[in-house]
């Protein structure tokens, strides 16, 4: 009998393996520039800062609310 995998077809692993390497190949072209930009410090560092203005904004809408000051943006599906 014949099979696929013997005559060089879909299943055979060394075409498998090939196609396997082709994609890696290609995930990693597009990741590598992605990670080394991650990895720098003043990348780390605007994160940061975004992250700690960000939370105080929230924190001074959210007492501002709390004191009536505040009502939400417009159309805001919250109430007042």
């Amino acid at each position: 009998m014949n099979y696929p995998a013997a005559s060089g077809g879909v299943l055979d692993p060394r075409l498998r393996n090939k196609n396997m390497n082709f994609v890696f190949e290609k995930i990693t072209y597009l990741f590598d520039p992605l990670h080394h930009l991650w990895e720098h410090e003043k990348l780390h560092r605007k994160i940061s800062l975004f992250l700690v203005i960000f939370f105080l904004a929230w924190l001074l809408c959210i007492e501002l609310k709390r004191l009536g000051l505040f009502s939400g943006p417009p159309g805001s599906p919250y109430p007042p």
